[in-house]
């Protein structure tokens, strides 16, 4: 029996369970009738959302972090002790060619912790003063994440008489989990002491893919 829509709004021919699948095809709906105030979905529609395929309203443009950095002069030295890791602190994220875009840099202990999880660039150079003079001096710099030595971007230099000081240049990828993963500088050397200088030396972040 054929469904029927007479002029008073009664429906004939629909048994109980209401009509069964794909009776309806898209091309018997007329244009119109069908319109985003008479669809059900979680969210809030607006000018800015989307529909999304699990049935909820999304906001339009993706990530809008970009998780920029360049941390450096002016934040202040660190000092280095003789054979000895140090995490690089004070680098300055304002003034200057400095930035943080987001944020997400913290000068007092170094570390820069994306709220983004995805892939980051990083790049620095680091430069390091001390030894003069010192025979077999050794110093090195690298980029860490989460301080372990195991997860290091790193670069040696060294000099049986070293002329007081060196620029080391670092740059890697790392995939951060956008909520405590974080990275940071580190210093050594090894036959005296040593100092980072902060009008030498920067740190550089960005996203290149969020997961």
């Amino acid at each position: 029996m054929p469904v029927a829509i007479n002029g008073s709004g009664t429906i004939t021919g629909v048994s109980v369970g209401g009509l069964p699948d794909g009776i309806i095809e898209s091309a018997e709906i007329a244009a119109g009738a069908v319109d985003l105030a008479h669809h059900s979905a979680s969210g809030s529609k607006s000018g800015t959302t989307f529909l999304a395929g699990d049935n909820t309203w999304k906001a339009a443009g993706g990530v809008t972090s970009r998780g920029m950095l360049r941390a450096g002069h002016t934040g202040g030295n660190t000092s280095l002790s003789n054979n000895s890791q140090t995490e690089v602190i004070n680098l300055a994220d304002t003034g200057g060619n400095n930035f943080d875009f987001d944020g997400w840099y913290n000068p007092s202990n170094g570390r820069y912790t994306p709220q983004v999880a995805g892939y980051y660039q990083f790049s620095a150079v680091v430069q390091i003063t001390g030894g003069n003079g010192t025979s077999n001096f050794e110093w090195n710099a690298g980029i860490r994440k989460n301080g372990a030595s195991s997860n290091s971007i790193t670069a040696i230099m060294g000099s049986s008489d070293n002329n007081g000081w060196g620029a080391i240049p670092l740059a890697g990828i790392f995939l951060m989990n956008g909520s405590s993963d974080y990275a940071s500088l580190y210093a050594y050397v090894y036959g005296t002491s040593g100092t980072v200088r902060d009008d030498e030396s920067f740190f550089c972040a960005h996203l290149i893919h969020a997961t």
